[in-house]
């Protein structure tokens, strides 16, 4: 049977899931969504929100049950496989399934011509059945160094998986030797024993243990924390890490544009620059309170609508804040708290818009029973506070463009 677009569509999504090896994407968070937003910009130059991955993936809900992407989407989505474009993709498949049509279709001939115990056997001669494996009794995955004050860092997995009859893998959630924008896995050769990965990047990793499906069958996080603060640009897919003396002066974060621009970023094509601390702050994550300035400088020649994000990660979890320049509130999707999303379709999010080149301030209060932002010392969101996420190891505030931090304190 020849596939329509829906279930191209799908079977694109599907490809990219089992590339990526991030788990199911039923398991997918805004986390995922937010990092596979991120990836096919660094590697496509097309920028897809966050929600409008979620309605690819049938995450969102309120939207009609089938959702019908536009070119450029479906252009995205393909080139991150390595295809030219959507028309690429759509003809290799197409010319793939005509072909297994016309071979299904003479195989059902000549099982019509031929005796019928001896077209049975052609037809089930011509199938290849797969059997799910059956889930493992007893799982043990752990690890060795996986906090770390220092670069590189050689982490030690250990892991005993008798019952395990598929083959499995380790995603080491890591770029690998080639500097390609994909994730780093390492294929179990026996059900039991231990296995290395060193990391060269100070960050916190994910480490999920993996089917061929993707499924999760194990989870730990790892983290090589940093000496302060770091500052990193990214653009195609090159990783630009800038010298603390050239972006930290006293209690002011900011790069300037003619040292990034002098270490080879084009300023005609988007960009995101980050700064980020890991470290165990020693806060924890149910009753904490996050104060920052931050002032954005986007570059209008290249994006309508930019953003600034602010992300506490714990332990267990985290959160992430977006503010877009005035305007883009409809774009806003990367907001959650914990467990709590909000997201642009149900959510009014217009207390979320910044100006472009100006100083704002930005507070999170977490408390024991009630949770509060405030943009510019106004009040923008409260709820009830969700469940913690664990011990705070990190903060990382990212700007589409250029943009500067101050007076940061968290405690």
């Amino acid at each position: 049977m020849i596939m329509n677009e829906h279930q191209l569509i799908q079977t694109c999504l599907q490809e990219i899931e089992k590339k990526l090896s991030w788990g199911h994407s039923d398991t997918w968070t805004n986390q995922e969504f937010s990092k596979l937003s991120n990836t096919i910009r660094d590697k496509t130059g097309i920028s897809l929100s966050i929600s409008s991955l979620r309605r690819l993936y049938g995450k969102s809900t309120g939207y009609k049950k089938v959702y019908k992407p536009q070119l450029e989407t479906k252009n995205a989505i393909s080139r991150l496989l390595g295809y030219r474009d959507w028309h690429d993709f759509q003809h290799i498949k197409l010319k793939k399934t005509r072909s297994h049509s016309k071979l299904m279709l003479w195989g059902s001939l000549i099982g019509l011509l031929l005796l019928g115990g001896l077209g049975f056997w052609f037809v089930r001669g011509g199938s290849t059945i797969f059997l799910p494996a059956h889930a493992p009794n007893i799982v043990l995955f752990s690890g060795t160094n996986l906090l770390s004050n220092v670069v590189p860092n050689t982490v030690v997995i250990h892991y005993h998986i008798p019952d395990y009859d598929a083959p499995l893998y380790i995603d080491w959630d890591d770029v690998p030797a080639d500097r390609s924008t994909l994730p780093a896995k390492t294929l179990l050769e026996t059900d039991s024993g231990s296995i290395t990965h060193t990391y060269y990047s100070k960050d916190i990793y994910k480490i999920h243990l993996i089917d061929q499906q993707g499924h999760v069958i194990g989870k730990l996080k790892s983290a090589i924390f940093t000496n302060g603060w770091e500052c990193y640009v990214i653009q195609n897919g090159l990783h630009l890490k800038i010298d603390s003396g050239f972006f930290l002066q006293d209690t002011v974060m900011h790069a300037s544009d003619s040292y990034i621009q002098s270490k080879g970023i084009d300023f005609t094509k988007p960009y995101r620059l980050f700064y980020r601390n890991i470290s165990n702050h020693q806060i924890s994550g149910k009753v904490y309170q996050l104060t920052v300035d931050f002032k954005p400088e986007f570059r209008d020649n290249y994006v309508e609508c930019a953003h600034f994000q602010a992300e506490i990660i714990g332990s267990q979890g985290g959160s992430l804040v977006t503010f877009m320049n005035t305007g883009c509130s409809g774009e806003i999707e990367a907001i959650y708290i914990s467990d709590l999303i909000l997201n642009w379709h149900s959510d009014d999010l217009s207390a979320f818009s910044i100006s472009n080149r100006q100083w704002h301030s930005y507070t999170m209060e977490v408390a024991a029973d009630s949770t509060h932002l405030l943009l510019d010392h106004n009040r923008i969101y409260s709820c009830a506070s969700p469940a913690s996420i664990g011990s705070i190891i990190g903060l990382r505030f990212e700007f589409l463009g250029n943009g500067q931090i101050r007076n940061l304190h968290i405690q």
